[in-house]
């Protein structure tokens, strides 16, 4: 059975696939490919922009391990359960959870790099709901990781990168109450340096709004003449100020129709945010950054000229409001090291067929390193770039330190390894 990817330009089928349905096959399948000393990667959705869980020799393949368990304000989940199965299944008993809202992600590369959502600004990251979490390690042992028990190889699980410490086979969450959401969302089409302004005026319109909403940008020329920008507002509460706050902004742009308005519970509502079942597979190239303030309109200017110009790939943007509950924990707290982030950039290019490959990786790279200049260097792990050459400093800042002592402990012949996954000390 073929295994999918994200990422057709990097993915590669394993020549052992070794499905596992239960902790038990996890720890023999670690025990059996380490005695052997054959690398393996470990695989959960396939969705690992950079394909770090397809390798060539063998794959521990947990997606099976898609069990749901909702009790009460708790959850305990498996590594290839995706979120939006799990968003259901919360949904059926009065519950919410904050995550990612692309459907087909599971939670084992998930919590792994943190869990970005848009409940984050409101309720902080997947990591910090975990309770406890069932982990086999290097040598086939299984522990459960909690504040109490191996507290420091539950510190790196939460954000520290998946792939490093051990293999987690299931997960305990605390839940929220589902609560009532509005979701609104508009597109409009402009020449380049008019859509730098709109796009600099969402960036400052963001900063003042509460924390309770969520908003993304989306940016990419469908004709490489003109810029189109998709926007998104996610609002898990409501009053007439805040309803106040949102007409205001978006009566002063120029849509191309009426902004569409959807209501209900929210996690009625990930059907709106991400189709259910869609699994994008293409050739991609990817570069992404987190910023602590907002973008000079000069910077939106120059990437979108770029986006323009540069035919291909199809170069395509994705900006996330963050801040928030997910500031208010230190950064020291969790393996994730970028609480006082801001905004985190995704930039993404679609491979032509037409034109070279290197030049289109390129491209985006190139794409990368304009907004770099006014970002500085930090980057998100879920969004992974085999190109990135400081990615420890990139991805962890100064957890990395701790990261590696961690790893030293518990995987000190570096087992679970991938290119840019922590090293031992």
């Amino acid at each position: 059975m073929a295994l999918r990817a994200h990422n057709l330009a990097l993915a590669v089928q394993p020549k052992q696939h070794i499905q596992c349905r239960s902790t038990e096959d996890v720890a023999r399948a670690v025990k059996d490919v380490t005695a052997r000393g054959t690398p393996f990667s470990i695989y959960s959705s396939g969705h690992c922009f950079a394909g770090f869980s397809l390798g060539k020799e063998a794959v521990i393949d947990v997606s099976p391990m898609s069990q749901i368990e909702v009790d009460r304000a708790r959850v305990t989940a498996g590594p290839g359960t995706q979120v939006g199965a799990l968003t259901r299944a919360l949904g059926a008993a009065g519950r919410m959870l904050p995550m990612g809202f692309c459907q087909t992600v599971a939670l084992g590369g998930h919590l792994g790099c943190g869990g970005i959502g848009h409940l984050s600004r409101s309720h902080g990251l997947l990591a910090d709901q975990l309770e406890a979490a069932t982990v086999v390690l290097a040598d086939g042992e299984v522990v459960t990781a909690s504040e109490d028990s191996h507290p420091d190889l539950f510190w790196a699980l939460r954000g520290g990168g998946p792939g490093s410490f051990g293999i987690v086979t299931e997960m305990t969450f605390r839940t929220l109450p589902d609560r009532p959401a509005t979701h609104i969302s508009a597109l409009v089409r402009l020449p380049v340096a008019e859509a730098a302004r709109v796009a600099a005026a969402w960036q400052g319109w963001s900063m003042q709004l509460p924390e309770a909403v969520a908003t993304t940008l989306e940016v990419f020329s469908p004709d490489f003449e003109t810029i189109q920008l998709r926007l998104a507002v996610i609002a898990s509460e409501d009053s007439s100020d805040l309803r106040s706050a949102i007409v205001g902004f978006m009566s002063a742009v120029p849509w191309l129709e009426a902004p569409k308005v959807t209501q209900g519970l929210y996690s009625q509502l990930a059907d709106v945010f991400w189709p259910r079942d869609y699994y994008p597979s293409e050739a991609l190239a990817y570069g992404a950054a987190f910023a602590e303030t907002r973008t000079n309109v000069n910077v939106w200017a120059a990437m979108f000229t770029q986006v323009v110009q540069q035919k291909a790939p199809r170069q395509h943007l994705f900006i996330e409001r963050l801040g928030g509950a997910i500031a208010r924990v230190s950064s020291k707290a969790t393996g994730y090291a970028h609480r006082d982030a801001a905004f985190l950039w995704q930039i993404e290019g679609r491979f032509n067929r037409l034109h070279d490959k290197e030049e289109q990786t390129q491209a985006v790279e190139d794409l990368t390193q304009i907004l770099r200049r006014s970002t500085g260097g930090a980057s998100y792990a879920g969004y992974p770039n085999p190109r990135l050459a400081d990615w420890p400093t990139a991805y962890w800042g100064e957890n990395y330190a701790r990261l590696q002592q961690v790893k030293s402990a518990y995987d000190p012949g570096n087992v679970f390894a991938h290119s840019q996954s922590v090293r031992p000390a």
